[in-house]
């Protein structure tokens, strides 16, 4: 959410690589079941922690072959609108991994256009960003 300019995170990642959410899965009868014979379900390999070598998020709506682990219960927080929200950002991990830039950073890069208007749409510089966006959504 943009408040007055300055982004405000409303939400984290859901992510196997938080401790929370992964203690959420090993704590699940499944998983240690699992455990004592398969040797995990929650890995890291080059940085990046998985669900059974698969997912990296640890909470999702589909993916029914991973319900015991990944669930599909959103965190949820309520705010209370005020004339200084000035608009959200809403998107799913998928955009993240695309944009090849950290949420923060990229709430900042839409404040700034936000607040320049569009006078930025008309610049090259709007266009060569929008055109590596787009390839890389690709």
């Amino acid at each position: 959410m943009s408040r007055k300019g300055v982004a405000d995170a409303l939400t984290d990642d859901h992510r196997a690589g938080r401790e929370d959410e992964r203690n959420r899965i090993e704590n699940s009868v499944t998983y240690n079941i699992l455990n004592s014979t398969q040797g995990g379900y929650v890995t890291c390999r080059n940085g990046i922690w998985r669900v059974q070598d698969s997912l990296a998020v640890s909470r999702a709506i589909g993916d029914l072959n991973m319900k015991e682990w990944i669930i599909s219960e959103p965190e949820t927080e309520t705010v209370q609108l005020t004339p200084d929200c000035e608009f959200l950002i809403l998107a799913s991990d998928g955009l993240w991994d695309k944009v090849y830039m950290a949420t923060t950073d990229f709430a900042a890069l839409i404040i700034h256009i936000y607040h320049c208007g569009a006078t930025l749409f008309n610049s090259s510089w709007y266009h060569s960003i929008r055109s590596k966006a787009r390839r890389q959504l690709m």
